[in-house]
């Protein structure tokens, strides 16, 4: 049978709790620790302050006032204060230097208190920078928010100020002795969109250092939640101002994909990913032409019918025009109940009944093994029967090894769906991405124990791998370089360094479970808010994807030699 020109058949949000109102000195109060306070013009080193109490100094706080003569902060700031006083994360001088400066709240200045308490930093130097980089602003606006970058904790800050409803952020960069701003950005809500049923909520940015300038629009749910991106643009210059490209990203055909495309000054384009549907058969198609900031080029072509037949060509090439990855699958939806799957010239043949599901390598090892339905999936059985007849036949065996049981859910629960690495269980409904990017963590995890989930956290097959974790270190690196935040927001759950909930290579662990569902299939309507993050991980970290789909692979190898012999 056909698809397009390839031929296969038979072949290989929380709310702010309300606030009781007390006055500071109406309440019992722990017994007072003292702090250090005098004169703070020395700013080369930490000056020496004389000590003042707790109390007193939380005293002095309350009692501030603006130039207009208004009080500077609110009853629960003057709580705050207390608190992180107590546990010596601010001290009152720190808040009078930047009480007049800015118009930080206590939980801003308790941000600036953590990061010298967490790193080291010279106090006196860091506060100095915020306020340098605070006049910078324009004059008739003060900072009212601090954020340390998730994506680089180590060189980059943010200061925040509403101006006429819109939140703009100045970057900046201290590692220098003299602060560098580095970029600046200013998100609204726009309108509500009728067609959409959805806000619109748009960020423009300015990347000084790599002459960018961005609008990207992504939509919101009527509650406030992200909900996808509609488009983005990103204008990038030389250093004397001159347009160089223009690259230019709008949803597609197909649901779930968007078309990226470049246009230069001269008039011409090039298609980076299109996505279309032939209106006569019905033929998804996407194609894409990717370079990574390092200049590694990615190919990817993917097909498929109203009946689930499906291919994939994926090929990644170095700047060398070397093969880094080759991957070439097919899926051959035969009836109901028999399919053909194909990887890399590993063939698999695929049956099914009311009971359970078999599957068996045809091509190498003849290995066979049995999905029992029953014994499997534990609610929702239709819905995840549905979605195993769609699982590529090499996945299957994975399946078998890596997962115990998987919980059928509701599929408007499809984006809470997870895997319990304590259980080795998957909770999911019918979706294919989905289930592979969770099954990529049972893989990661396979042989993890108990034990090791609570007590030692180690033997990740995948994550601890040096190879894996040194290639995607340095493509992070060079994203982070040639992209600023904005760019970066598309990605955060695989590169945030600070934060994340997953520790240090937290967003490794999700690269690794992502990368075995963009190998494998693209992100259809259900999942269209997870597009572009899966877009700018496929076209930037190839290296990555390519290490972690090698050391996948070593275990099938393993098990061709077996087979075969040396």
């Amino acid at each position: 049978m056909q698809i397009g020109n390839i031929n296969i058949g038979g072949v290989k949000k929380t709310e702010d709790k309300t606030t009781v109102k007390n006055n500071w000195f109406n309440r019992a109060v722990a017994p007072d620790k003292f702090e250090k306070s005098s004169s703070i013009s020395d700013v080369k080193n930490t000056p020496e302050r004389t000590k003042i109490s707790v109390t007193d100094a939380t005293y002095n706080v309350s009692v501030m006032k603006r130039a207009d003569g208004t009080k500077r902060f609110s009853d629960k700031d003057v709580e705050m204060f207390r608190k992180l006083a107590e546990k010596e994360i601010v001290h009152y001088d720190m808040v009078a230097k930047l009480a007049d400066t800015t118009e930080f709240n206590m939980a801003a200045i308790g941000n600036v208190g953590k990061r010298i308490k967490s790193t080291g930093d010279e106090e006196w130097k860091l506060i100095d920078n915020i306020n340098r980089c605070a006049k910078e602003l324009p004059v008739d606006k003060k900072a009212t928010s601090f954020q340390v970058s998730p994506f680089e904790p180590d060189s980059e800050m943010s200061l925040s100020y509403n101006n006429k409803g819109c939140l703009e952020k100045m970057h900046f960069d201290y590692t220098k002795e003299q602060p560098e701003v580095i970029g600046k950005s200013k998100s609204f809500l726009m309108n509500y969109d009728v067609s959409s049923g959805k806000l619109e909520y748009k960020t423009t940015s300015e990347d000084y250092r790599n002459n960018l300038k961005s609008s990207k629009i992504e939509y919101l749910t009527s509650d406030g939640y992200p909900d996808g991106i509609k488009s983005e643009t990103i204008k990038r210059y030389n250093k004397n101002g001159k347009l160089l490209r223009t690259d230019i990203m709008t949803e597609s055909e197909i649901s779930g994909v968007h078309n990226i495309k470049y246009e230069f000054p001269d008039g011409k384009s090039r298609d980076v990913v299109k996505a279309t549907v032939d209106p006569k058969t019905g033929i998804k198609t996407i194609k894409k032409d990717m370079r990574s900031t390092d200049g590694t080029k990615t190919e990817f072509l993917y097909e498929d019918d109203p009946k689930g037949n499906r291919i994939i060509d994926y090929k990644i090439t170095g700047t060398d025009g070397k093969l880094i990855m080759k991957n070439s699958q097919t899926f051959e939806v035969v009836d109901d109940n028999h399919f053909i799957s194909s990887k890399n010239g590993h063939k698999y043949e695929i049956e099914t009944d009311e009971k359970g599901l078999k599957v068996k390598d045809v091509s190498h090892s003849g290995k066979e093994v049995s999905i029992e339905f029953d014994k499997k999936i534990k609610g929702n059985k239709d819905e995840i029967v549905s979605l195993l007849k769609k699982v590529p036949g090499e996945e299957l065996f994975e399946v078998v090894d890596c997962c115990k049981k998987i919980n059928g859910r509701n599929h408007n629960e499809l984006m809470s769906s997870a895997y319990n690495m304590l259980t080795k269980n998957i909770n999911m409904a019918d979706n294919l991405f989905v289930f592979l990017h969770e099954l990529g963590h049972a893989k990661d995890g396979e042989h993890r124990t108990v034990k090791d989930v609570l007590i030692t956290g180690k033997n990740k097959i995948f994550e601890e791998n040096p190879n894996i974790q040194k290639t995607y270190i340095k493509e992070r690196e060079n994203f982070n370089k040639a992209y600023p935040h904005a760019q970066r927001e598309h990605i955060d759950y695989f590169i945030q360094k600070d934060g994340h909930y997953g520790g240090v290579f937290g967003g490794l662990q999700e690269v690794i479970a992502e990368s075995n569902a963009i190998t494998n299939t693209y992100t259809n309507g259900d999942v269209k808010c997870l597009s572009t993050r899966s877009q700018y991980l496929q076209q930037h970290f190839p290296k990555t994807i390519a290490a972690i789909q090698e050391a996948m692979y070593y275990k099938n190898d393993i098990e061709a030699l077996q087979y075969y012999g040396t």
